[in-house]
């Protein structure tokens, strides 16, 4: 069996299937339900056009992963949703055994109001569970960034909303909770610096897990920037504490290319300082 995505077209939805080699038939198939955006976006969350939580055309599959997220022996599938044309992102849980006999039912949810780049799959503790690592964009007004999520497998559930969401961007009609285990958003450089760099909010560039072995802890290294390049490289232990960091000299050789001034600011103290502005949530479950 073959399992796949496809994009949304100007006719049709973006689907998972799942292929018999064997026959050429498919035997299962999934759309995103509208059902899972209702109630939780409110007004518009990307530059241009309106999102219409409605419209499940709208959806794109965007990643499949295959990890074993309860240590029960079966392959789960974490799928990446992707709204047209950027934001938001639904990532998806279907537990091993409950696809493709069983639909809907069978899903965990967690919503971000931004672009995710990356999902990885990674052992972060001395348990047999994976946890996942969702890494891109945080299209949020109020605090928007780079963002760095968790999930395990008791905590996959509700959105990236947090005490300094705005609320009039989600929408009214469901109690929002962020169910995820922990997740970081750092925020914008200044305004000089995010000029210079002509990007309007950061982004993940690059993501390297590190699991949990017997002689070294879990980390993760971070790339933050924009979508090309990384201005600053974090590394994070498996709880999003910051344990050390670094700025590539590329970084600091593009900002010369604009402004030699701003170069020359941007500095392991600047970073420092821009550091300490993170926010860290964590569940209290």
């Amino acid at each position: 069996v073959v399992i796949y995505g496809t994009r949304a077209t100007d006719t049709s939805e973006g689907v998972l299937a799942a292929c018999d080699l064997a026959t050429g038939n498919q035997v299962w198939t999934h759309v995103l339900p509208a059902s899972l955006l209702e109630g939780w976006y409110g007004r518009e969350l990307i530059d241009s056009g309106r999102m219409q939580p409605d419209a499940s055309d709208a959806s794109r599959c965007g990643e499949i992963l295959f990890t074993d997220v309860d240590a029960d022996g079966a392959d789960d599938m974490i799928v990446r949703w992707q709204l047209i044309p950027w934001y938001p992102t639904l990532v998806t849980w279907y537990p091993g055994g409950s696809w493709p006999s069983r639909g809907d039912e069978a899903l965990h949810v967690y919503r971000t109001s931004g672009r995710v780049n990356f999902v990885r799959a990674v052992n972060l503790d001395s348990d047999a569970k994976m946890e996942v690592v969702l890494a891109g964009c945080n299209n949020a007004p109020v605090y928007e960034g780079a963002m760095i999520t968790i999930l395990d497998d008791t905590h996959w559930s509700g959105a990236s909303f947090d005490s300094l969401s705005s609320r009039d961007q989600w929408g009214g009609s469901v109690h929002h909770e962020d169910g995820s285990l922990a997740r970081v958003v750092f925020p914008a450089f200044s305004t000089s610096v995010m000029s210079a760099l002509g990007v309007r909010r950061l982004d993940v560039p690059s993501l390297v897990t590190m699991p949990h072995d017997r002689t070294h802890a879990a980390r993760l290294v971070v790339g933050i920037g924009d979508e090309r390049d990384a201005m600053v490289i974090v590394t994070l232990d498996a709880n999003l504490n910051l344990i050390n960091f670094l700025v590539p000299e590329s970084a600091r050789d593009r900002l010369r290319l604009v402004s030699p001034r701003v170069a020359e600011t941007f500095n392991d103290g600047y970073v420092r300082r821009w550091l300490k502005q993170r926010r860290v949530f964590r569940s209290a479950r």
